[in-house]
């Protein structure tokens, strides 16, 4: 995604249209874990409801 210099550590450019497409993989993964997680949150509350 980061196209560099000759001597390997000077960043040139940045291809965005290919960062993109990673950070919207990302964003979809961490959808899942938001709600998986929110599922868990029902399930304490009614375990703590019947309490």
């Amino acid at each position: 995604m980061v196209e560099y210099e000759a001597n390997g550590t000077d960043a040139r450019s940045v291809d965005y249209a290919r960062l993109v497409a990673l950070l919207i993989e990302a964003t979809k993964e961490q959808q899942k874990t938001i709600e998986k997680l929110e599922g868990q949150i029902v399930e304490l509350q009614k375990t703590v409801g019947r309490m």
